[in-house]
């Protein structure tokens, strides 16, 4: 079976291999170190002390960036013992290049150790070089031979550090285990150090959908850090550290980075006109060599990070009858009051990623039993607007939104013909990415967590409404392999004592992307288990791919909408 997704085809043009892999790394070419003045003759020492050789062996080359930091600023370079400096050994030192670049061309180092940075920076929102200098942080794998210096890499280096020493210097692991952590707070997945603000994309190769997703994020984020300031970076590191994802501290500083982000979008209008303006001042002061430019734009922060952003406005606290109350995606929701003097409440959700929605009603304790609360999704910001789907309880109560595109927005309307009483709206992501734009995951970094099915239709029968429950319950993903031999597990929705209904089950469609649309490489049926879903991806089947994960509704009957949802895990693991 071929599917196609004509939407996308245009940018999976761009976007699909040629051969060969993502050339995903620094530029290696860079300042030379500067080696150190000889000291001045002292008449009364007929034998001055010798210059210290410079090391051989291992070099080290990367990027430095809040924007690219001026030619000139410093880079230092220290060897790490289970994660702390060797005190005995040499600081080396280097200095930035035009292009903000450094290069140690040779360390003497192959293990862990610590980067240092600090001078002024590029500013991209304005174009122009910063006031004040900064100092950031990197923790690096000299074997590795490169290393990127950025707000990020500051924000996890000291729990990296700590991981070394966990770990007992093994680097890889004390890196995966920090960017779980890392995961857990900003939602992003690549390595911080790996990314560059200016790689330039060359159409034709091979393309990690992620990487490049996140450079072109990695702007927009830190611009919106020093909108919002970066004073409280340092107590966010040490935090970070201390205590993870769930430090205060921590999550203080990157909610003050999504306020940085609103007043962006606030002066832009949306992420694409944003990110073109900052790029704009990018490849201004530092352009692409010949053939290369930015990335194609995949999708921005709000797009990715959807769920790691604090909670939004409720909004205005207007009439009841105008759907002028807005829903927020996370958080605790909002608490209203409807029925009796205080009529029906109208409530709109703006999409904030490609996804489908569940929006639960909650009614506090005593419920009242006079009449049951409605909850309808409805077309149109009205009264009288048609019903998507419509439902009605003495307690809690939910609908379900179809596939939706980033932005777009939904109506919702809570009633009843009883007594006045509180309720409590609150929203959850349901099925994950849009049929046109799946969800980038990388699952082979970071394992993806995601929820199909709620609701098979609505309150009227299964054969109205079974389009609509198909694109309800469905997730869409691109993730890309760039070595084979690797097994994806789509697993972890049914564990423990949980059982499926009968004639129910959980179906994986995986499919190879091309440039003329997709072949499909694997579908499994009817998974009823905790262990789940497994196909090979043999050596030699590198690319990207195309994954869909869904219940089995087909077999289901009955007149009454199920609610029947199920919590997933999809990894990518060597065989």
């Amino acid at each position: 079976m071929t599917l196609r997704i004509w939407a996308m085809l245009p940018v999976l043009m761009l976007l699909v291999a040629c051969g060969g892999s993502s050339s995903s790394g620094p530029a290696s070419s860079g300042a030379l170190p500067d080696h150190d003045e000889p000291p001045l003759e002292d008449p009364e020492q007929d034998n001055p002390p010798e210059e210290p050789s410079p090391p051989e062996g291992g070099p080290l080359a990367g990027v430095v960036q809040k924007g690219p930091f001026q030619a000139g600023s410093k880079v230092t370079l220290v060897p790490l013992i289970l994660g702390a400096v060797d005190e005995g050994a040499r600081v080396l030192e280097t200095t930035v290049d035009e292009q903000g670049r450094y290069a140690f061309a040779a360390t003497g180092l192959s293990g862990p150790a610590l980067l240092k940075v600090q001078g002024y920076w590029f500013d991209e929102r304005n174009g122009q070089f910063s006031s004040e200098p900064i100092t950031l942080r990197a923790v690096v794998n000299v074997a590795d031979g490169k290393g990127n210096i950025n707000p990020l890499t500051d924000l996890i280096s000291a729990r990296l550090q700590a991981a070394l020493a966990e770990h007992d210097d093994d680097y890889p692991a004390a890196l995966q285990s920090t960017l779980l952590e890392y995961h857990a707070l900003t939602g992003l997945r690549m390595p911080p150090g790996a990314l560059d603000m200016l790689k330039g994309f060359i159409v034709g190769e091979t393309l990690d959908v992620a990487y490049y997703q996140e450079i072109g994020l990695l702007p927009m984020i830190l611009s919106a850090m020093a909108q919002g300031g970066m004073e409280g970076l340092a107590a966010a590191r040490e935090g970070f550290a201390a205590g993870g994802a769930e430090n205060e501290e921590a999550r203080a500083f990157w909610q003050t980075m999504w306020t940085g982000y609103a007043e962006l979008i606030a002066e832009h209008n949306d992420e694409s006109a944003l990110l073109t303006h900052l790029q704009g001042h990018l490849s201004g002061q530092y352009p692409h060599a010949s053939g290369e430019a930015f990335p194609p734009y995949l999708g921005g922060v709000q797009s990715l990070l959807a769920g790691y952003a604090p909670s939004c406005s409720p909004g205005p606290d207007g009439s009841h009858s105008e759907h002028n109350r807005r829903l927020c995606l996370g958080g605790d929701g909002q608490s209203l009051m409807v029925g009796g003097e205080y009529g029906q409440a109208g409530l709109y959700l703006d999409a904030p990623t490609d996804a489908s929605y569940r929006v639960v009603v909650q009614q506090s304790d005593p419920v009242p039993n006079d009449a049951p609360v409605y909850l309808e999704s409805v077309s149109a910001g009205n009264g009288n607007a048609s019903l998507y789907e419509q439902c009605q309880n003495h307690g809690n109560c939910s609908v379900a939104t179809s596939a939706r595109r980033q932005g777009s927005r939904m109506y919702f309307r809570i009633r009843t013909g009883g007594e006045a009483r509180q309720v409590r709206v609150y929203v959850e992501r349901l099925g994950d990415g849009h049929p046109q734009q799946p969800m980038v995951i990388a699952p082979d970094r970071v394992p993806h967590h995601g929820k199909a099915g709620i609701r098979d239709g609505s309150s009227t029968p299964p054969l109205t409404h079974s389009a609509y429950a198909t694109e309800n319950s469905f997730s869409h993903y691109f993730f890309y392999v760039g070595v084979g031999g690797k097994t994806l597990v789509v697993d972890n929705f049914l564990c423990g004592d949980e059982a499926l209904p009968p004639a129910w089950g959980m179906e994986m469609l995986l499919a190879k992307v091309s440039g003329q649309g997709y072949e499909t490489v694997a579908s499994s049926p009817g998974a009823r288990n905790c262990e789940g879903i497994r196909h090979d991806i043999v050596a030699g089947e590198t690319g990207l791919y195309y994954l869909r994960v869904h219940p089995d509704y087909e077999r289901a009957t009955g007149t009454q909408p199920s609610s029947v949802s199920h919590d997933y895990r999809i990894r990518l693991l060597p065989r």
